[in-house]
């Protein structure tokens, strides 16, 4: 089994432990799905699913919106360079409200992407350093043992 194959598998086990979720982000549900990531997601029935424009600012703010109404998220970026034009919120809309107590979750689902042809930004992966500026729980997903 392919590696993005075990992290779909585990997504759509996530999804299906939730109740009162929204996944969304531009062509979750549509074109290659995340490149797989995202495949049959519409399958699980207590979620909603949220198919979007190219807006990550808009869509970062979404996520804490959608948490500060008590509602868990899940953002499926693209490919990971595009938390760049995320930073903002999730550095400092996070600490603005970092100490409420949530009773959602908000997941940010960003994979690498570099087929060589997004750009030189494209192979950005350094998530220890989005860990630094976010200080918020971030793991990397690079082998099948660390799925889980």
């Amino acid at each position: 089994m392919k590696n993005v194959e075990a992290v779909n598998l585990r997504f759509l086990a996530y999804l299906n432990s939730k109740s009162n979720l929204v996944v969304y982000g531009q062509n979750v549900d549509a074109g290659s799905r995340i490149g797989g990531i995202a495949r049959n997601i519409r399958e699980v029935e207590k979620i909603e699913v949220i198919n979007s424009t190219n807006s990550e600012n808009t869509l970062a703010g979404f996520g804490f919106g959608l948490l500060l109404a008590d509602i868990s998220s899940c953002y499926v970026l693209k490919q990971h360079d595009f938390m760049l034009l995320g930073m903002d919120h999730w550095r400092n809309t996070w600490n603005a409200i970092r100490k409420r107590e949530y009773k959602a979750n908000y997941l940010i689902l960003a994979p690498v992407v570099d087929s060589g042809y997004e750009g030189p930004q494209a192979n950005l992966n350094n998530l220890s350093e989005f860990y630094s500026i976010f200080d918020c729980p971030v793991f990397l997903v690079n082998t099948t043992s660390a799925i889980d």
